[in-house]
């Protein structure tokens, strides 16, 4: 929602995203019904592409949510895989309520707060609670114990975070094995909780394959390519990142620590700053911002997400 009642033109939209076109919308609700009205332009010519207007049930709306995407990609002259089409007509819920507490949560996720990571937990719990097999709430709460308990957070401890971290992301794969968010959660356990590199690559390489447009796939494969010694790798796959993702200070924070860790330090302090640009209360921003090329271990102390018990891998040595 970041561009809701912007200033913007669709020009700086389409450049702040770095896109060549943009999908513009607005829902309205009467009762039990809503109108949602969509357009597609061509930020080149500044023309329609395609527009539609839905009036439907309120019941309705992941039907909509199908045939948008399907008349986009046509409107595109996009192909679609057998396996993206029918991940797009797939429903992976039929619960509007359970939809909203996810999305919901996801919001609160990206605070990094405790009070916003004890929201998100609680919404996809409730999720949870209303369908126990939507497996985006289960690979939610498994992000939610991964950061509170390992991230910067420390909401949890590590032997209680771990177990429920791994389990949640587990039973998220195991309803759907196409969610590349939950291979991305369940390579960083195996990361940050096993010290198990290889098997975060296997699971992360696993995440953007069932799913190549999930952002925090690609965080989670960059994480684990760092940590196995391929620093260039693990600036490309973040870069994949920030391309699906340019707007969040995370992205560009993350692009800029494995630019940083691929002694490409004045690169990684352009990013650093873009993270604070977007989003000043993000609070592990400013680490970067603090660090020169006088070595690793200086960037060590400052994240937030450092831990005494950490074994740096080799890769991080100086």
């Amino acid at each position: 929602m970041r561009f809701k009642r912007a200033p913007q033109g669709t020009r700086e939209i389409a450049a702040a995203l770095r896109v060549g076109s943009i999908l513009e919308g607005s829902v309205r609700r009467a009762g039990d019904r809503r109108r949602v009205v969509v357009q597609l332009i061509d930020v080149g010519t500044d023309s329609h592409v395609w527009s539609e207007t839905y009036d439907r049930e309120l019941d309705d709306v992941f039907a909509i949510q199908t045939e948008i995407a399907l008349s986009v990609t046509s409107a595109l002259s996009a192909t679609l895989t057998a396996g993206e089409e029918a991940r797009i007509r797939r429903r992976t819920t039929r619960s509007l309520r359970t939809h909203d507490l996810y999305y919901l949560g996801r919001h609160h996720w990206w605070s990094f707060s405790d009070d916003g990571l004890l929201s998100a937990k609680d919404n996809f719990e409730r999720a949870i609670e209303l369908d126990p097999l939507y497996a985006p709430a289960h690979s939610g709460l498994a992000l939610t114990y991964l950061v509170a308990g390992r991230g910067g957070a420390a909401l949890f401890s590590m032997a209680e975070a771990m177990p429920k971290a791994k389990a949640a992301a587990q039973k998220a794969i195991s309803i759907d094995p196409g969610l590349g968010d939950a291979d991305r959660t369940l390579a960083m356990v195996h990361a940050w909780f096993e010290w198990d590199w290889l098997k975060a690559e296997k699971v992360g390489r696993e995440g953007v394959r069932v799913e190549p447009n999930s952002s925090i796939a690609w965080g989670g494969l960059a994480y684990a390519l760092e940590h196995v010694g391929r620093a260039e790798e693990a600036v490309q796959a973040s870069e994949r990142f920030l391309g699906l993702d340019p707007l969040a200070a995370l992205a560009n924070h993350n692009h800029g620590l494995h630019l940083f860790h691929a002694r490409r330090a004045e690169e990684a302090r352009s990013y650093a700053q873009r993270a604070t640009e977007l989003d000043p209360s993000f609070p592990f921003g400013r680490t970067l911002l603090l660090i020169s090329p006088c070595g690793r271990v200086t960037l060590r102390r400052l994240l937030p997400s450092s831990s005494p018990r950490s074994k740096p891998p080799s890769a991080r040595a100086t």
